[in-house]
């Protein structure tokens, strides 16, 4: 679904006040799994950028 875009973004999870109160004990995943994550998603888009 995302094969093609110009643009697709990481975006890291703050913990704290949520929507649900079962995601305020979550934790993000660390630069190296987010580093992962974007080299497999270069792959399919046109850059893929971590916020």
């Amino acid at each position: 679904m995302v094969k093609g875009a110009k643009r697709f973004a990481l975006q890291h999870f703050r913990t704290g006040t949520t929507i649900s109160p079962k995601f305020a004990n979550y934790h993000t995943f660390t630069d190296e799994e987010f580093r992962g994550a974007q080299k497999i998603m270069e792959r399919y888009v046109g850059e893929c950028v971590i916020h």
